[in-house]
Formats: structure tokens, sequence, C-alpha cells
């Protein structure tokens, strides 16, 4: 079961490129964000600029909540990826590179924004996300049902 629940999250998060992360400021407001991930297994990346809101709540407290999902007409066929965990700006050089290079691969349409600012991705930081906990909804299965995968 929980290597099949592990497949059907990864399966998932693959075949998808944005998700609304939420943060929480210094002063305790709740704040969501869309950003574009890049996945390879569980492992969830994204890049911010450092001064954005997102990246200033996350220097406060770490602790997020991410959800990925689509607009659904039939309820029954409502699938999607809710998870909580941490998240830390990415120090190792090598998994730096991989994540940027993986960005640039999904989101090939980043190096033309990038140019504008006359930077290239391989500067870029980018922050990993460490899930605690895995919701997969499957509302095929029944109204409202999902597996959770705890990690």
């Amino acid at each position: 079961m929980q290597q099949a629940l592990k497949k059907a999250i990864i399966d998932y998060l693959d075949s998808h490129r944005h998700a609304a992360l939420a943060t929480v400021s210094e002063g305790g407001s709740p704040h969501v964000s869309t950003v574009s991930y890049v996945s390879q297994g569980l492992d969830i990346c994204f890049m911010t600029d450092p001064s954005s809101r997102k990246a200033k709540n996350i220097a406060f407290c770490n602790r997020i909540a991410l959800a990925v999902t689509e607009d659904y007409q039939d309820w029954g066929e409502i699938r999607g990826v809710h998870l909580s965990g941490t998240v830390e700006w990415i120090t190792d050089e090598s998994q730096l590179k991989k994540a940027q290079k993986l960005f640039g691969q999904k989101f090939p349409q980043v190096h033309k924004y990038l140019d504008g600012y006359g930077v290239a991705i391989d500067i870029i930081p980018f922050l990993k996300i460490s899930a605690r906990s895995i919701d997969y909804l499957d509302y095929s299965r029944g109204f409202n049902h999902w597996d959770t995968l705890e990690l």
C-alpha cells in the first residue's frame, strides 16, 4: 500500500507544474503564493527572490504547507496532493545545480525572463521542501477520500 501510494504521489507531482505554497509571517498572518516547482521523487524544489514575501516568511518560520491540484468540474474526478513540512535554501552546490538544471528543462521559458534581468539560472537560489506528511486525494475512490503518507 505505501509503495503504491508513494508512486501515485510522485506520478501526480511529475505531471503538474504549479502549486500553492502556504507560509506564515512574523506577525502570524498566513500567506499563499503560487510557485512553479520541479520534483524528483518526493523532493520538491522551487525558486524565489530572497527579498520576496514568501522568502521573508520562510526566514521567520520554515514550516510550510503545499497543495497541487487542478480545476475539476466533476468532484468525482478530484485528485491532488497536499503536504506539510519544512523548507530550506539549497546550500549544497551539487543539489543546487541539479535543481537549476531540472527547472530550466521543465520551464525553458525561464531563460527568456531571466535574460531580461541580465542573469542566468545558474546564479538563482532555490529552496527544497522536506515533506513530513503527504495526503493524496482521490475522489474517484469516494467523496473526500485521501490516503496519507507519513515520512
